[in-house]
């Protein structure tokens, strides 16, 4: 039995809580929503960024990853 807030699982919100929606991370890098699905299927990354495939089947990119490659350190 789990008694402690720590033994509880993680709901599907708090686990892609970083994450942000394809067009969400299309529209900081200014392209359309397309462009990092067409390249994630060719080459398995969109300029370095690998998303998380999400239970629902959509793709779950990273806010972090995201904002390294918009400060240029990624």
């Amino acid at each position: 039995m789990r008694t402690a807030k720590s033994d509880a699982p993680r709901s599907v919100s708090q686990q892609t809580k970083k994450l942000l929606t394809t067009e969400q991370v299309a529209k900081l890098f200014n392209s359309q929503p397309q462009t990092p699905r067409a390249s994630f299927c060719r080459k398995g990354h969109w300029m370095g960024l690998t998303p998380r495939k999400l239970p629902n089947g959509r793709l779950g990119w990273s806010a972090d990853d995201a904002e390294r490659l918009l400060n240029g350190e990624g």
